[in-house]
């Protein structure tokens, strides 16, 4: 699903589920396994009520199995913790995760793969309290993991780089988040990661903006933009619904955009990226039939000047992606 391919997924995922259903009983293990990927999908595209049901029903399958202390309980609560973090639901992430960690650091010790992640998550919480520096700390740590387990050019590794990013930039240190940002974009690009990659691109709209580059600003939000319509249009097959709890997700890169177009005086610009985003509203009231299934398609063009850059950068994803 890292690829954005949605509704491959929950096509793959429900098959596999029926056919357990079928022929294991209903407290094994496998089962937590199938129920934690279709979390993870429900929560990327929005579901989030939908993905917490399941992370509960795997976190209860592996405790009734393993007991409360099994490594995999840690893994899931971090996912759930997740989600919590994503929802608002601070006070609830902050228990999960800690949580997670005493099992995680009781089994595998202090540098383990899988403890990035919690990291990761514990991290975003610092931040929210205004422990930056422990915030830092945490997500160099959980980096230093990530490159050691996976290497240098995973999209795991992009992500952890975006977000050590996101915190310099947060903090006014503008300089070290965009070198941050650029290594992660090309990571992205060649691990082919849609969901990595708008992330990256919408990061460093925000940072260019905040360095009074609205040049590069508005470029990079439009690629942000035009690689999530590329994703919107696959979760759109999934159904309106779907659709419509995915785009709570990601419709504050399109305000985002159409916010320093608006400062830069490109109104009508403006108008075309919000026009984007309230497609789902319109294709709400209407049939969906074949006349409609590329209704999602359309992408925000480039001016004369930024065209050349555009096509530069699609030149370089195309080359590093294919390397």
């Amino acid at each position: 699903h890292t690829t954005g391919r949605y509704t491959e997924t929950q096509r793959l995922l429900e098959r596999a589920l029926n056919i357990l259903e079928q022929t294991v009983p209903p407290d094994k293990h496998k089962y937590a396994l199938l129920y934690n990927s279709l979390a993870v999908m429900y929560q990327d595209t929005g579901r989030y009520a939908e993905a917490e049901a399941r992370y509960k029903k795997a976190l209860e399958i592996i405790e009734k199995a393993y007991g409360p202390e099994h490594p995999d309980m840690a893994a899931r609560l971090n996912n759930l913790a997740g989600l919590y973090r994503e929802t608002g639901r601070y006070a609830e992430a902050d228990s999960a995760i800690k949580r997670a960690i005493k099992i995680f650091k009781k089994t595998y010790g202090l540098n383990h793969p899988n403890l990035a992640a919690l990291l990761s998550n514990l991290a975003f919480l610092c931040g929210k309290h205004g422990q930056d520096t422990e915030a830092e700390a945490l997500l160099k740590w959980a980096l230093r993991i990530t490159e050691k387990a996976l290497g240098h050019d995973h999209p795991v590794v992009a992500a952890r780089l975006s977000n050590l990013a996101g915190l310099h930039q947060d903090t006014g240190r503008h300089a070290e988040a965009e070198p941050l940002y650029h290594r992660a974009l090309k990571i992205s690009a060649t691990a082919r990661s849609p969901e990595t990659s708008w992330a990256v691109l919408h990061g460093l709209s925000r940072l260019s903006a905040k360095m009074n580059r609205p040049g590069a600003a508005i470029f990079f939000g439009k690629q942000a933009v035009n690689t999530i319509q590329d994703m919107r249009q696959n979760v759109w097959r999934m159904g309106r619904d779907t659709l419509k709890t995915y785009d709570v997700t990601i419709e504050h890169a399109f305000k985002h955009l159409s916010g320093i177009l608006i400062d830069a005086g490109r109104l009508p610009e403006a108008e075309e990226v919000l026009k984007l985003l309230k497609q789902r509203e319109y294709f709400e009231h209407i049939q969906l039939d074949a006349n409609h299934r590329d209704g999602l398609s359309h992408k925000i063009h480039f001016t004369a000047i930024e065209e050349p850059f555009h096509a530069l950068y699609e030149e370089r994803s195309a080359a590093l992606s294919s390397a």
